[in-house]
């Protein structure tokens, strides 16, 4: 008896390290809890956050990281709105 196998190389997928993911604060590449808490937490002074976190913590686009921007990441979250940026937001 003869048997077969056959081989596929593995595939490797790598996020590009710049990409901005609006609402990814922590840049692990996805938009959950763990980034809403580290948002609050931002906001309210606790942590400091680097260039590309604040970049994607503006969840309501008004270039400032605020309790707003908290909001406006749980909002999506929970799915009261289906896109960031919350332009909704005043």
């Amino acid at each position: 008896m003869i048997i077969e196998t056959t081989t596929t190389p593995a595939v490797t997928t790598t996020q590009e390290p710049n990409l901005s993911i609006l609402g990814d604060v922590n840049l692990d590449g996805i938009v959950d809890l763990k980034d809403a808490v580290l948002l609050n937490k931002a906001a309210n002074g606790t942590v400091a956050l680097n260039d590309a976190q604040l970049q994607n913590a503006d969840c309501n686009a008004d270039t400032e990281v605020s309790a707003q921007d908290a909001v406006s990441l749980m909002r999506f979250l929970v799915h009261n709105i289906s896109t960031l940026p919350d332009t909704s937001a005043e």
